[in-house]
């Protein structure tokens, strides 16, 4: 006996950073199963994120290309997407920064406890030099991920941050990738850079959490930490 086909679910509303509207449905057990099938055993989060994206598009009626998302715009979704097909709650395995005690799982909740910190368009004054920034598209961060060492991967972040650069209250605008790495690195001195790309940093698109838990062997209480979107999704 064939069963019958449940009407389709409600679609949900979700506002992109540029007013874009996108509708989605909650992804269904089968879609779930595949991503878990696709991941097992994976261990890096970053290897996770296509498979995330492929379960992202099993909920949107329209081609959408993640990779001109923002990282605020992805995180924004995927967070949302999961709270509607999965429930906001979220189980998190705690492990003491005191004592190493891991926790029994803890729940917190993506409505009350999870903030998306947005990118924060400010200019950045280092010395006699003005910085305007501009947010970093996931397509370039996709990229970034092919090089092979930290501090190089944090210097094209450092460069595809910047839109223009002021020197001496002269404003340079429409300035290369090639302009802006060779400029940085060709008249800022180890310190300059440090403090720009520390402070630039500090205003990307991140995930906190303010949820604390107490350990259960010596009491310290301590915020969770997250530090990828795919330990939602696991």
């Amino acid at each position: 006996m064939n069963l019958p086909q449940r009407i389709k679910p409600h679609q949900y509303d979700f506002t992109l950073s540029n007013n874009k509207k996108i509708k989605f449905t909650p992804w269904r057990v089968k879609d779930e199963q595949e991503y878990m099938y696709a991941t097992e055993g994976i261990e890096e989060k970053e290897y996770k994120l296509p498979h995330i994206e492929e379960l992202l598009s099993k909920t949107v009626d329209d081609d959408i290309n993640f990779g001109e998302f923002s990282e605020l715009d992805f995180f924004r979704f995927a967070i949302e997407v999961r709270k509607y097909s999965k429930g906001s709650d979220h189980e998190v395995i705690f492990t003491c920064p005191n004592c190493g005690t891991t926790s029994e799982p803890k729940l917190i909740s993506l409505d009350d406890d999870v903030k998306i910190k947005p990118f924060v368009n400010d200019p950045i004054y280092i010395n006699d030099l003005v910085f305007e920034l501009r947010e970093v598209s996931r397509a370039e961060i996709q990229k970034m991920k092919e090089i092979e060492t930290d501090a190089e991967k944090r210097f094209e972040y450092v460069v595809h941050s910047i839109s223009s650069i002021s020197v001496n209250d002269e404003i340079f605008t429409n300035l290369s990738v090639d302009d802006i790495r060779k400029y940085i690195g060709e008249e800022l001195t180890s310190a300059e850079y440090e403090d720009l790309s520390n402070k630039i940093l500090l205003i990307s698109p991140s995930i906190i959490i303010e949820k604390k838990i107490q350990c259960e062997k010596c009491n310290l209480e301590t915020l969770v930490y997250v530090d990828n979107i795919s330990d939602f999704f696991e």
